[in-house]
């Protein structure tokens, strides 16, 4: 049976008198698992021509196989009696053909092009964004610029780290609480902390030590002591 499809054939012209052509054929095979594989010609149609034709066989598995393709090769020697113009190799879904002017002599090596890809036809695929020969890379979204990494939102301009909101002032390295927008104020003060004393004033401790309701003099009278300041004769 055909293997399901041939990818490449060589023809060595071994000879010349007699005339001997070394035929390779490479291939996939449906599933793992073929065997035997051969260049069979006794299916050409017309054996008494000079353009000799081929079927890329083998043998299907019996057993359980993978469903995958499968590579597969195949040679032969093939000793023609009325010259050779070309070669064809059949398979399946498709077949090969070498004219007499692609043969190579012992030794030689055929150029081999592989098929390329869509997206294949330089050299080496490059995924989107890697159109130009500058970029060996493929850039994320945000890295279309020279610089090599992607910045995130906030990091558009060459500032090297990302701010959080605040930041976006190279004179305020750190992220400032509420309250903390001035620099002047390294730390957050709490409700009443405005003035730059250190210690919370409750209310009515607009002096910097707490006196209770009353307190306001330098010493607590009870009611009726307002007047004299040594207090009651």
């Amino acid at each position: 049976m055909k293997v399901f499809r041939v990818l490449q054939v060589s023809v060595i012209r071994v000879s010349e008198s007699p005339l001997v052509l070394s035929i390779r054929a490479e291939g996939l095979a449906a599933t793992s698992g073929w065997t035997n594989p051969r260049l069979d010609n006794s299916v050409d149609p017309n054996p008494d021509d000079s353009v000799l034709e081929f079927s890329f066989d083998a043998d299907k598995p019996s057993g359980i196989s993978l469903p995958q393709l499968t590579p597969i090769m195949a040679c032969i020697d093939f000793e023609p009696s009325n010259g050779a113009d070309a070669v064809i190799v059949s398979a399946r879904i498709n077949s090969i053909t070498v004219h007499a002017a692609e043969f190579i002599k012992p030794g030689e090596q055929r150029p081999q092009p592989t098929t390329l890809a869509i997206g294949e036809e330089e050299p080496t695929t490059q995924a989107l964004g890697e159109e130009s020969p500058q970029q060996a890379t493929t850039l994320a979204y945000g890295e279309e610029e020279p610089r090599l990494t992607t910045q995130a939102l906030g990091e558009e301009e060459p500032q090297p780290t990302t701010y959080a909101v605040g930041e976006e002032g190279p004179q305020q390295p750190t992220t400032y609480a509420v309250g903390e927008e001035s620099p002047q104020q390294p730390t957050t003060y709490a409700v009443g902390e405005e003035s730059p004393q250190q210690t919370t004033l409750a209310l009515g401790e607009e002096e910097p030590t707490t006196k209770a309701v009353g307190e306001e003099g330098p010493t607590t009278m009870a009611i009726g002591e307002e007047g004299s300041p040594f207090g009651r004769y």
